[in-house]
């Protein structure tokens, strides 16, 4: 279990400007975006007002400890340049997300976070092959799929989907044709919505088809019934779900909020490699932690 604890993070990024797959150093490589000054008071947030204490050295001093945690992992960083006018960019993992081979880019129902995505894209695309995209705006201009309502397990080749005012039955029917290609099962699932804004602020997966799973937010036994083993997180501890799995071609590691012991003791018993980062300001500004990356090149997964 280690404690991460960045400084720069330029240091720790590239630029995507010339870049193609072919110049990617690792087996995985994500995009990152840097936090937004206005982010602090413009956040995007489900039915709650901000924390009186965020602030935005708080917020970047945490987003660069999580970009610490990936590199540690051994994940390429790509960083595109920060425009101020989106406030929520810094969730680059909203809008895209690798599903075996194919890179899928969402459609958001906030009108600004669209143009949002547009920007996002620009960049993974000069990264990922034409044959590898795929837009659910594209597929259908009137689908809505938020990426954040789809929960992945790649080695089970499963994917839920949260139901939820951001997502649509045309969002629900193109995912599904992506996932027929991929022989993939998409799985409608519900979710208290009232009190979180996606599907993955309470389910996170940790590899070999177990999750960490917040029960008062969503019904463990729908996964199981799918497969899924689950764990039900500790009440006192509501930022657990907000762990990330990063799964590689010779490890996986699972970054932690800090503050967690818990979930801690229950991941390590496991097996699991922790990374525990601080991460409260940011959880508090969204809800989880794999809203801060998209992967554009990943490790094959080995099927379960």
């Amino acid at each position: 279990m280690r404690v991460i604890n960045s400084s720069n993070w330029r240091e720790l990024v590239r630029s995507p400007r010339g870049l193609t797959l072919r110049d990617l150093w690792q087996d995985s490589c994500a995009l990152v975006v840097p936090p937004a000054k206005s982010m602090p008071s413009d956040c995007e947030r489900p039915k709650a007002s901000h924390p009186p204490n965020a602030d935005y050295d708080t917020i970047l001093f945490e987003w660069t400890e999580f970009l610490g945690a990936l590199r540690q992992c051994g994940v390429e960083l790509i960083s595109p340049e920060i425009d101020e006018w989106f406030a929520d960019q810094v969730f680059v993992g909203d809008h895209l997300r690798l599903f075996g081979h194919l890179c899928v880019q969402g459609q958001m129902q906030s009108r600004r976070r669209q143009r949002e995505a547009q920007r996002i894209a620009k960049a993974a695309r000069r990264l990922i092959p034409c044959e590898n995209w795929r837009s659910i705006a594209a597929c259908d201009p009137t689908a809505v799929l938020e990426i954040g309502n789809i929960v992945a397990f790649p080695e089970c080749r499963l994917a839920f989907v949260g139901i939820s005012g951001r997502v649509n039955e045309s969002g629900v029917r193109v995912f599904r044709q992506i996932c027929a290609e991929l022989d993939w099962r998409a799985v409608p699932t519900e979710f208290d919505s009232s009190r979180i804004t996606h599907l993955s602020t309470a389910i996170a997966p940790i590899g070999d088809g177990v999750a960490l799973v917040d029960p008062t937010a969503t019904d463990p036994v729908h996964l199981n019934r799918q497969g899924i083993e689950t764990i039900d997180t500790p009440p006192h501890e509501p930022q657990a779900t907000s762990s990330f799995l990063v799964s590689l071609a010779k490890r996986k590691c699972v970054i932690v909020p800090k503050d967690n012991p818990e979930t801690c003791a229950i991941l390590d018993r496991r097996g699991c490699e922790l990374l525990i980062c601080a991460m409260d300001q940011l959880i508090d500004c969204y809800g989880v932690a794999g809203a801060l990356c998209a992967f554009v090149k990943a490790a094959p997964e080995k099927r379960k």
